[in-house]
């Protein structure tokens, strides 16, 4: 953070700081730095910096740069991983979240140019900053958010923040009273006086369609997120903003000429080498299983790769029989030798967590899933796993999601390949739960709309939203997510999913619910590298005549998976029984309490609200506006939301 440094800043400081104590339970660091002057507090146990602890009430006033962390010890668990981390000299400083899985081959690259003192990957990115400047960006294979001070030029002295390429970790922004924030999470920037004023633009689209979390705003008015594949860049004493961009973005390539059995052999030596990297920790690392193609490829690459390894795989039960994987579980984790770890909870845990996952998740959030996910984070606490990694983004990249394969035939439709079309329409249905007429008509859709492929379009639900107040405030129907086209429809909608209307939400649900119980989700199918190489295929490769969808990663994974599971048909995941748990018992009483929050907000039409949650309540009615509504007030009501 840059400001004013008073004891009242510091104060708030130390105070946001304690807001992410859940993100590194094992140590803590603040440094506060002028320009022209040593910093006033220690960057590490080898620092030699005669430096004294920061003191809040102590603080004077004047330019300063704030610099603060929260420590989960992966990586060189001893005392020199602390941070903020400074190099030598004291005159460049980094505090940064996540892992930089190959910095043994950077730190190969560097150890003749730096003296490294540990074992870390934080250390690595000090050394890259050191030698390459913001041009290391391209050279890291990781997950990260990070902030590096360097003022080694007094004249300019920068402060650069950057994140991955997907967003895997998060990064808020905002300008709060006496200077300009920064944070892994919003609650931490609202503890610094950030205003919580509701942003309408992003709350209409909540509403009538579900997406969040994309580009670059927030629920808040007040706070902004560094985009997926972003940097930026600051005058940290005048608080200037100097420059930023994107370093990275899936992008329309010419398709290689490559075979099937080529491009599956290709896939599965890069997805292995990412598994591989992935594995790379100082402590346990564990894996989530739902009995699905994804998780269950990683679980078996884990084996392959570790074949002595004690492996733990930790998985959600449905209590409804007909979303339960288990049998898939079963099979899984029999073939790759892990130790299988379950939990089922019923409706009782279901409702006495809803408090604590508004609470953790900071923004509405559009399914009561993201439980199931919250509660396979907290097995893997329970049995000392600090490391998990996880399948996100592999429907994202090679079209596992229902309605991938109209977009198959709509890019068909449009090339007029219209044999080809015939005989997939003829086909395809047979391996999704759809008629051949839902196919064509979402083909048809999918050409016809002016939403762009693969997002959400307004329903029925858009009844209940209050249009007069978000016309005032400059918002409309037509202020949905932007559109991304492209020579192939199929392409298209892969792109979108990954940057718009799917994965950004995830990863945010993911990122707070592992670090709610201080566990470090990896997801290794989210590299450029691979996602790069693997949107340029060829679009038969995603999506064949018969239908099959995921077809090029399910040839992959062909003798390291069992074919029962590859062979799926239906795709569940931790699905929760969502509709009988929000009608139930002892839901009922903070259903009640966020439907009348919802009420309250006068972006709403209370009357149709309560109408449309009295017909769901019955089971006359299955609209999802009634969860979006509740999540909305609930979230409004925890965070003390002004809609003005």
């Amino acid at each position: 953070m840059t400001s004013e440094l008073s004891p009242d800043i510091a104060l708030r400081f130390s105070g946001a700081l304690d807001r992410l104590r859940h993100r590194g339970p094992h140590d803590e660091g603040v440094v506060a730095l002028r320009p022209d002057s040593v910093p006033e507090v220690c960057g590490g146990p080898d620092c030699k910096l005669p430096l004294a602890p920061f003191a809040p009430e102590r603080s004077t006033g004047g330019a300063a740069l704030l610099l603060g962390h929260r420590r989960l010890s992966i990586l060189d668990l001893t005392p020199a991983g602390h941070q903020p981390m400074c190099a030598a000299d004291g005159k460049v400083w980094i505090t940064y979240n996540g892992e930089i899985y190959n910095y043994r081959e950077l730190r190969e690259q560097l150890v003749d140019t730096f003296h490294f003192r540990t074992g870390s990957d934080t250390e690595v990115l000090l050394a890259a900053w050191l030698a390459w400047g913001p041009a290391m960006l391209s050279r890291l294979t990781g997950m990260f958010a990070f902030a590096i001070a360097d003022l080694r030029d007094t004249a300019a002295p920068r402060l650069f923040l950057a994140r991955d390429p997907f967003g895997i970790k998060p990064l808020y922004i905002a300008e709060v009273p006496g200077g300009i924030a920064f944070a892994s999470e919003p609650k931490a920037l609202l503890a610094m006086g950030a205003p919580r004023a509701a942003n309408p633009r992003r709350l209409y689209t909540f509403l009538s369609t579900g997406i969040t979390d994309y580009g670059t705003e927030t629920f808040f008015n007040s706070i902004h997120q560094l985009p997926a594949g972003g940097w930026a860049e600051w005058q940290p004493f005048s608080q200037r903003a100097q420059n930023s961009g994107r370093y990275w973005e899936p992008k329309e390539e010419p398709a290689p000429k490559i075979s099937v059995d080529e491009a599956a052999a290709e896939l599965r030596t890069r997805f292995e080498n990412n598994v591989r990297l992935h594995l790379r920790s100082d402590v346990p690392v564990g894996s989530a299983l739902s009995g699905g193609i994804d998780s269950s490829s990683i679980v078996c690459l884990m084996r392959r790769l570790e074949p002595a390894a004690e492996i733990h795989a930790f998985s959600y039960l449905s209590e409804d029989p007909a979303q339960s994987e288990a049998m898939w579980m079963e099979t899984v984790a029999a073939h790759a030798r892990v130790q299988s770890h379950r939990i089922q909870p019923g409706t009782e845990a279901f409702a006495a967590a809803l408090p604590e996952m508004v609470r953790l998740q900071d923004e509405p959030f559009g399914t009561t899933a993201v439980f199931a996910q919250h509660q396979v984070f907290q097995l893997a606490a329970a049995a000392g796993i600090r490391v998990m990694l996880d399948g996100q983004g592999a429907d994202e990249i090679f079209g596992g999601y229902a309605g991938f394969d109209s977009f198959h035939l709509a890019g068909l439709l449009r090339r007029r390949r219209l044999i080809k079309a015939g005989r997939f329409l003829r086909s395809a249905h047979l391996c999704s739960s759809g008629s051949r007429q839902a196919l064509l008509r979402g083909a048809v859709g999918a050409l016809l709309s002016r939403c762009a492929p693969g997002t959400r379009r307004e329903g029925p639900q858009q009844a209940i939203l209050d249009r007069a107040w978000f016309a005032t405030r400059g918002v409309s129907r037509h202020d949905l997510p932007p559109r991304d086209t492209g020579r192939c429809v199929l392409a298209a909608a892969l792109r979108h999913s990954i940057t718009v209307n799917s994965l950004p939400m995830l990863l945010r649900y993911e990122d707070r619910n592992s670090m709610a119980h201080s566990v470090e989700s990896r997801v290794p199918f989210l590299t450029a590298e691979l996602v790069s190489w693997a949107v340029s295929l060829p679009q038969q490769l995603f999506m064949p005549a018969s239908g099959q969808s995921k077809f090029i990663l399910r040839k992959a994974m062909r003798g390291v998976v069992p074919d029962t599971i590859l062979d799926r048909r239906d795709k569940l995941g931790f699905t929760t029984p969502e509709s009988p748990w929000l009608r139930s018992a002892p839901a009922a009483p903070w259903c009640r309490a966020a439907l009348d929050a919802a009420c309250a907000l006068p972006a709403l039409h209370p009357l149709l609200l309560q109408q449309q949650w009295a017909a769901f309540h019955t089971g006359s009615g299955s609209s999802p506006a009634p969860w979006r509504a509740l999540s909305a007030g609930a979230w409004a009501q925890e965070n003390s939301v002004v809609f003005s």
